[in-house]
């Protein structure tokens, strides 16, 4: 009973929020609210409420992924996410191509996401120029369901991608990808050769199938960490993995933008398994 009350009450409060009446009638109704249910009712008003918020918070995070896998020619992100945090022209391989950028908290990678939806100058809604973003880390291609950039199908790829770092005052509007993760397929008994060619100075690290994230330290990352590479300026990393596993396993690629180093870097990287 003392729960039904005061699920009623919150929403009576919130209704009022929404509806645009005076503070006074707010604080109003929340003077009857509490003086209505007592200690006990209290508490369970404080219970209800929490839960609530964890409602929309869940509800909120659902609307993000929704409209990140959303498969339609059209989508309505506006009305899923809000206004686009800002928008860019891209190359997009088509005139007129542009792109809202919309950044989001998830609480279930614990972080500020970016997501980038594209459209013709019709308005209808065509590829990203990097259709496997978001890839932070590794919790990110499991979250949105990022595809591997190999597998035993197709073992070799060859993509081109870009990394940016532009702060603007806050994260909510700031230009922010400094990191690429990959999934990629090392298939048995064949060695694997990864190329990396930049136009400014990034490092790549490639990370076994077991780790839980690229960004870990101590005795957690050399456990897990298979090998690096880190160039001066614009040379190409390139690392050749030559003792492959016996039965075949996806590993991680991480191409990231180094700490003190440039905002902006394109790159093109290469898989491809031995003959």
């Amino acid at each position: 009973m003392f729960a039904d009350r005061a699920r009623s009450m919150l929403r009576r409060i919130r209704s009022a929020q929404g509806s645009g009446r005076s503070r006074l009638k707010v604080i109003g109704i929340v003077g009857a609210v509490l003086g209505g249910l007592g200690v006990v009712g209290i508490l369970v008003l404080l219970v209800v409420a929490i839960g609530l918020g964890e409602e929309q918070r869940h509800q909120r995070r659902h609307d993000v992924v929704s409209a990140w896998q959303e498969a339609k020619t059209r989508i309505n992100v506006h009305a899923r996410l809000g206004k686009p945090t800002f928008a860019t022209r891209v190359d997009a391989g088509r005139r007129g191509a542009s792109c809202d950028v919309f950044n989001a908290y998830d609480s279930i990678v614990d972080a500020w996401v970016q997501f980038t939806f594209c459209y013709d100058h019709r308005g209808v809604r065509i590829p990203s120029p990097e259709p496997l973003e978001p890839n932070e880390d590794v919790a990110y291609l499991r979250t949105y369901e990022i595809p591997p950039l190999t597998r035993p199908a197709k073992p070799s790829a060859k993509i081109s991608a870009r990394l940016d770092d532009w702060p603007n005052g806050d994260v909510a509007s700031s230009l922010f990808d400094t990191e690429d993760v990959y999934r990629v397929w090392v298939p048995p008994r064949r060695a694997l050769h990864i190329r990396l060619v930049p136009t400014a100075n990034v490092a790549l690290e490639v990370w076994d199938s077991k780790t839980s994230s690229v960004r870990l330290e101590g005795a957690a990352r050399d456990r897990h960490l298979i090998t690096f590479s880190d160039e001066s300026g614009t040379r190409s990393e390139e690392v050749t993995l030559s003792r492959p596993p016996v039965v075949g396993a996806f590993i991680y690629l991480d191409v990231y933008l180094l700490d003190r180093g440039p905002n902006h870097a394109e790159y093109e990287l290469t898989v491809t398994p031995s003959t």
